[in-house]
């Protein structure tokens, strides 16, 4: 199989369901159609709250969260909080919430655009708390981190088909995370986070994939790819998937460790030389 048969193979969405533009599941029936009588770009926190300047654009943000988080209704109780640190994330550890407020910083969003983000990454971070089984996390770091990628697709699947109108604000926080934050990014040098990243890539949003991380992991990504088929249905299959994916991750590491020849066009000694 050539390079450009192997791209094609790994650009075909693992999963036929999802949108091609920002890779969301989404149920389409039994719906109400309330997202198409929105005017356009004023995002689908216009229909909740009209907020006028930045100043009060937080204190909102953080309330329209709560009130998100609480709506979806997690099985305990958790602390929700603003991380407001340059270049925090959104997390939770299954006492605490907490929500990035970066994209508050993009001048290029309205406000409803904004507050439909912020709101996207406090979802997903609920849907944690709903779907994800509490301790069945892994301990390495690499198999931890390849678990999280792809228990992240599978909860916000499951929030696709069981909640599909939050679904919209999921797309808008994985369009700023992946489209917005890859702009005028630089490729790292080390193999092995390529690797990672190539297979972040493959799952969570394909048309990002690098077209010279095909050239150089095509077959193992491939295998990658047919690993996930069927995708999990629970944490602790993520786990598994996640230990199988970085046995693979092993090999580029092996790779990438083994000396480097020497340049044949430098010999150690000059002919002739007594």
């Amino acid at each position: 199989m050539n390079t450009a048969e192997i791209e094609k193979k790994l650009r075909d969405d693992l999963f036929l369901d999802r949108d091609g533009e920002t890779f969301v599941f989404e149920r389409k029936d039994g719906r109400i159609g309330w997202e198409k009588t929105i005017p356009e770009g004023t995002g689908y926190s216009s229909y909740i709250t009209d907020t006028k300047d930045d100043e009060e654009l937080l204190v909102k943000a953080y309330g329209l969260a709560r009130k998100m988080i609480t709506a979806m209704n997690p099985p305990f109780n958790v602390n929700i909080k603003l991380n407001t640190g340059s270049g925090s994330g959104s997390y939770t550890d299954f006492s605490e919430v907490a929500v990035s407020t970066e994209v508050f910083d993009d001048e290029s969003l309205t406000i409803g655009q904004k507050l439909d983000t912020f709101l996207g990454y406090a979802i997903h971070e609920s849907c944690h708390l709903l779907y994800t089984e509490k301790g069945a996390g892994l301990s390495d770091e690499l198999e931890h981190s390849l678990q999280n990628i792809i228990e992240d697709e599978r909860i916000e699947r499951i929030c696709g088909h069981e909640t599909p109108g939050l679904a919209k604000f999921i797309a808008c926080a994985k369009y700023h995370a992946f489209d917005k934050a890859r702009e005028g990014s630089s490729t790292p040098s080390d193999k092995t986070i390529r690797f990672v990243n190539a297979v972040l890539a493959l799952i969570r949003y394909p048309k990002i994939l690098l077209h010279s991380d095909i050239e150089e992991f095509g077959p193992l990504l491939l295998r990658a790819k047919d690993l996930l088929t069927p995708y999990p249905d629970s944490t602790k299959g993520s786990g598994e998937y996640a230990k199988a994916i970085a046995a693979l991750i092993s090999e580029v590491a092996e790779e990438e460790s083994k000396p480097k020849p020497k340049d044949d066009k430098t010999p150690d000694a000059e002919e002739g030389e007594s």
